[in-house]
C-alpha cells in the first residue's frame, strides 16, 4: 500500500492462522513491517524444521470402481501440456489441488474465495473462448451437483464451438456435504440426488457426450478433442475422498469456540 494511505482499519488480523499454522503474525502497512523488522537488532532466531509436505497414497475403490483420485491422474498423463484447468466446489476440488499436475502458471483456476458451487462450470467457457485463436483446451473438473446448477452454459459452449470438456465426477450425491456434516457431527442427513445422465443431456444440446464407468472409457473420452465441448459422465464411487477437509477444519472453530 502506498505510503500516506495505510490504515490500520484495512488489515485483518483475523486472516492469520486461516490457511496455515503462524508462528509470529506482523500485521501492517508493508513498509512499515520491514522497517521495523530491519531496525531489529541481535542475533536471528532459530526456527525449527516445517512439516515434510507428501502425496497422500490415493486409496483404492472397494467395489473396483472409478476415482475421483483416478480422474485426475489419467488427466496428468493424456491432457495437452497446454491445457487451461478449473476446479467447481466439491469433493473433487482437493483432489485436483492434491494431484493435478499443471505445466504453465495462470492455467488452472478456481474460485476459492467465497467457493461457490457452479463457479467451475462456467470459467473453463471463459478461458476457451478468450483462447479460441491458440484452440487451447479447457477441462472443468465438476460433479454433478455443480453441473446441473451450470450446466446450461454448455449449450453456450456449443453455439460457440468452444474446446471445453467437462469432466463431471458423478457419486449421485452432495458428497462435500455429506462427509463434511459427517465429520464434524457423527452423523448426517441424506444428501444424495438422483442418477442424472450428463451424457446424454450433453447429446441433447449438441455436445458430444460419453458415459465413462472404466479406465479405458476414461482415456477415449479425454482424448476426443473435436471442434467443441465434450461432457464425461463419469461414474464414480462416492466413499473414496482424499484424509482432512480445510472447509470442515474452519467450521469446526464455529463449534469449538
Amino acid at each position: 500500500m502506498p505510503r500516506g494511505r495505510s490504515s490500520r482499519s484495512t488489515f485483518e488480523a483475523s486472516q492469520f492462522g486461516k490457511n496455515y499454522p503462524v508462528d509470529l503474525g506482523l500485521l501492517g502497512p508493508l513498509d512499515e513491517v520491514i522497517a521495523a523488522m530491519l531496525a531489529v537488532e541481535g542475533e536471528p532466531v532459530a526456527r525449527a524444521p516445517g512439516p515434510v509436505l507428501a502425496y497422500q497414497t490415493p486409496p483404492a475403490s472397494a467395489s473396483g470402481r472409478l476415482t475421483t483420485i483416478d480422474v485426475v491422474q489419467a488427466m496428468n498423463e493424456v491432457c495437452p501440456a497446454n491445457s487451461y484447468f478449473t476446479s467447481d466446489m466439491g469433493e473433487h476440488l482437493s483432489v485436483a489441488l492434491h494431484f493435478l499436475r499443471v505445466r504453465e502458471p495462470g492455467t488452472f483456476v478456481t474460485c476459492l474465495g467465497f467457493g461457490s458451487m457452479g463457479t467451475g462450470v462456467c470459467v473453463p467457457a471463459g478461458l476457451a473462448f478468450g483462447a479460441r485463436e491458440d484452440r487451447r483446451r479447457a477441462y472443468a473438473i465438476c460433479g454433478d451437483g455443480g453441473m446441473l446448477m451450470a450446466g446450461g452454459e454448455l449449450a453456450t459452449a456449443v453455439q460457440w464451438r468452444m474446446p471445453v470438456t467437462f469432466v463431471v465426477i458423478n457419486d449421485s450425491r452432495l458428497n462435500m456435504c455429506h462427509h463434511g456434516i459427517l465429520d464434524q457431527f457423527g452423523r448426517t442427513p441424506d444428501f444424495s440426488t438422483q442418477l442424472v445422465d450428463f451424457a446424454r443431456m450433453a447429446e441433447a444440446m449438441g455436445a458430444a457426450g460419453h458415459l465413462v464407468e472404466s479406465f479405458d472409457q476414461l482415456g477415449a473420452g479425454l482424448r476426443d478433442m473435436r471442434d467443441g465441448p465434450v461432457v464425461l459422465d463419469v461414474r464414480v464411487d462416492p466413499e473414496v475422498r482424499l484424509g482432512g477437509s480445510q472447509r470442515v477444519a474452519a467450521l469446526k472453530q464455529f463449534t469449538e469456540s
